[in-house]
C-alpha cells in the first residue's frame, strides 16, 4: 500500500512537473511574442517620429522663407511708395527688360535641348 502510494505520488509529481514545464514554455513563448510586438511598435514609432521631425523642419523652413519674402515685399512696397512717377516708369521699364531677357534665355535653352 505504501509502495502504491509512493508510485501514485511520483506520477502526480511527474504530471505537475510536465504541466509546470509546459506552462513555463508557454509563458516564454508569449513573452517572446510580446517583446517582438513591442519592438515592432517601437520601430514604427521611431519611424513616425523621424517623419514628423522632417515635416516640422520643412514647414519651419517654409515659414521662414515666407516671412523673408513678406519682409522683402513690404520693403519693396515702402520703396515704391517713396518713388516719383518718373522713377516708377523707369523701374517698370527695367523690370520689363529683365523679363524679356529671361524669356529669351529660357527659349534659347529649350532650343539647345531639342
Amino acid at each position: 500500500a505504501e509502495q502504491q502510494k509512493a508510485i501514485a505520488a511520483g506520477r502526480w509529481d511527474q504530471r505537475f512537473r510536465e504541466q509546470e514545464m509546459a506552462a513555463e514554455q508557454e509563458y516564454q513563448q508569449e513573452l517572446a511574442r510580446v517583446r517582438e510586438a513591442a519592438r515592432q511598435l517601437k520601430v514604427a514609432l521611431e519611424y513616425q517620429a523621424a517623419a514628423l521631425v522632417v515635416e516640422y523642419n520643412a514647414r519651419k523652413s517654409q515659414e521662414e522663407l515666407n516671412y523673408r519674402i513678406y519682409e522683402a515685399e513690404i520693403r519693396e512696397w515702402e520703396e515704391f511708395q517713396r518713388m516719383s512717377p518718373g522713377q516708377i516708369q523707369n523701374a517698370e521699364e527695367r523690370l520689363q527688360a529683365q523679363l524679356a531677357y529671361a524669356r529669351d534665355r529660357d527659349s534659347a535653352s529649350w532650343r539647345r535641348l531639342d
